[in-house]
């Protein structure tokens, strides 16, 4: 899904809260293929779902987020930030700095997808 189609239920809903993703990375879950039979999928998409997205990147540029926030706000949404590498942390205070973001910041850390930040203990210190 594209960034455009993620945001639109924005000004068509007004939640009082949405996801806002902090930067790009590779998303892929591609490696969960191999753990199964043909046979012991529940549906018949998931397993060529799962290795398409091996050449998955999740789009989320500077010119996407600061659509996001114009969005967000125009519509009373508050921006949940989801970080899944630590670049995204820096993503976060240059639009903070630009006036783009506003404060108080709802955060939520994903970690574990392959593409980003790991969730052994060590990188959740980090």
């Amino acid at each position: 899904m594209s960034p455009e189609e993620r945001l639109r239920v924005v000004p068509l809903l007004k939640p009082e809260l949405a996801t806002f993703n902090m930067g790009s990375i590779n998303f892929s879950i591609h490696p969960v293929a191999e753990r199964y039979r043909d046979n012991e999928w529940k549906f018949s998409w998931e397993k060529e779902f799962a290795e398409g997205t091996k050449d998955f990147i999740f789009r989320n540029t500077f010119g996407v987020m600061e659509k996001y926030c114009e969005t967000m706000y125009a519509n009373q949404t508050v921006p949940e930030c989801e970080f899944y590498d630590v670049g995204h942390l820096y993503n976060m205070n240059f639009l903070l700095r630009k006036g783009l973001l506003r404060k108080p910041i709802w955060m939520q850390f994903v970690t574990g997808v392959l593409g980003a930040i790991g969730s052994d203990p060590e990188n959740v210190m980090f």
